[in-house]
């Protein structure tokens, strides 16, 4: 999943899934349609990451939940971007599991990934259908808004201000270098020390 959010910002939503050879994006179908659920008009990812401690943050924020939609309903030359949002989200306590009153259990399938903002929770980037784009800072009043359309990730044209968006560009440098192909060196200290995910691997 990472590698295909990846490809989604570096790439756009078609070429993620259709392929892009001068980007080094492997194709994952010929047809995107393909791969939406059941016939569904949209591909929805959701991911949260745990947010690492030497970010700023004052401890307010334990996770950043990025949630993203592809629109494969219309013409496959006009693929785009339904929703896209990144949140700031707080410790939550895990909800005790309850003991089936029945078997088997009928679990109802939700409809859609995205989650309503709960309290607490901050918004810094978010994508609406028309394809208005809003980047709003991480801990101040800080607010802008563009239009980079319904093609183009928000995130990955975030303004590059780690003053006012440092846990949102770790979320970007984390889908676009996080996942490595190339194998370190063996032998000497650098294939000793443990690989960080948002870090490049030692050449």
């Amino acid at each position: 999943m990472i590698a295909l959010l990846g490809d989604v910002l570096r790439a756009g939503p078609l070429h993620a899934l259709i392929g892009d050879t001068a980007r080094g994006v492997p194709p994952r179908a010929s047809n995107p349609r393909d791969i939406a659920w059941r016939g569904s008009q949209t591909i929805e990812l959701a991911v949260e990451l745990r947010i690492p401690e030497e970010l700023p943050n004052e401890g307010r924020y334990a996770h950043a939940r990025y949630e993203i939609g592809i629109d494969v309903g219309a013409e496959a030359e006009s693929l785009s971007l339904s929703h896209e949002t990144l949140y700031l989200v707080p410790e939550r306590p895990m909800p005790e599991p309850k003991e089936p009153k029945s078997f088997p259990r009928t679990v109802s399938v939700p409809t859609t990934l995205q989650e309503r903002q709960y309290k607490g929770w901050r918004t810094v980037v978010k994508k609406t259908p028309s394809g208005n784009d809003h980047f709003k800072g991480e801990s101040s009043n800080w607010n802008n808004q563009f239009r980079l359309g319904p093609n183009r990730s928000a995130l990955a044209n975030l303004p590059e201000d780690e003053t006012k968006f440092p846990i949102a560009i770790w979320v970007r440098r984390v889908f676009l270098e996080g996942t490595q192909t190339r194998r370190p060196r063996c032998g000497g200290d650098a294939a000793r020390k443990p690989a960080r995910i948002s870090h490049p691997l030692p050449s």
